[in-house]
């Protein structure tokens, strides 16, 4: 492995900005930390902003390497912007499938806790022992989910009960649905549960981004009437996306004093 990045880390940014090393994240359920390091970032809100005085965990000051690459953070700054929007259009669609304005979502993921991160998964090679996947089975706590870059194949998506590799085409970009999602629609967009595995017998390291599209914290999750009826009564009970996401992140591993 190669030395942890010095000065890129936060205590207790529960991995919502800077550097988060190998064998740190756990999916929930599994016996073995998943074997990537990770950073993180999102848009920053202004000090004043009620939404980070109110939650100050899901919007800590940014924390990225720009003494050691300078103009870095406006460049990921410029990707995270970029990407957020076409999450922003997309659950414009979502919203009119689940009987919705194609504006329902747009209040509700106005200056969220965002979330971009960049990953790397080490050659499997050199893992502690026995167990570890780059990142094993779970389903995202958030809306949806972009994935537009990878170096290489290891993505697999759950359906009907088997493991089904997943690639985006060139130029286009995976967008996976999160538990939030799952409970506005009242289970009719399920969680889109995926694992990154290294294919049999490879060498190499794979390098991977992602965006987290989530709801505000104080937005309260119920499900929409929309989605319910005499077919499908309502399954889920109401719950703040704060606790939510903080529930995840303990379960992960990732929430910090």
């Amino acid at each position: 492995m190669r030395p942890t990045p010095s000065g890129v880390s936060r205590p207790g940014a529960s991995g919502q900005t800077g550097y988060t090393e190998v064998l740190v994240e756990t999916a929930a359920g599994s016996d073995h930390p998943d074997w990537k390091e990770m950073l993180n970032w999102s848009a920053p809100l202004p000090a004043g902003h009620p939404l980070r005085l109110r939650f100050p965990g899901f919007y800590p000051e940014q924390v990225l390497p720009e003494a050691a690459v300078p103009g870095i953070t406006a460049v990921l700054g410029e990707f995270h912007r970029a990407i957020a929007d076409l999450q922003r259009r997309f659950l414009r669609v979502i919203a009119v499938g689940m009987g919705c304005g194609d504006g329902f979502f747009e209040e509700m993921v106005r200056e969220a806790p965002t979330l971009t991160r960049a990953l790397r998964y080490p050659p499997m090679a050199q893992a502690p022992g026995e167990g570890h996947l780059w990142a094993a089975a779970h389903g995202d706590i958030n809306l949806i989910t972009a994935l537009p870059r990878a170096s290489g194949p290891g993505l697999q998506v759950r359906v009907a009960g088997e493991w089904v590799e997943a690639a985006p085409p060139e130029g286009r970009v995976i967008i996976n649905t999160g538990l939030m999602l799952e409970l506005l629609s009242n289970g009719r967009i399920p969680t889109g549960w995926h694992r990154v595995v290294a294919p049999p017998g490879a060498s190499e390291e794979r390098h991977s981004v992602v965006q987290f599209c989530h709801a505000r914290p104080w937005t309260i999750l119920a499900p929409v009437p929309s989605c319910c009826g005499p077919d499908q009564p309502q399954r889920y009970s109401a719950i703040s996306a704060a606790d939510a996401l903080e529930e995840v992140l303990y379960r992960i591993n990732l929430l910090e004093n």
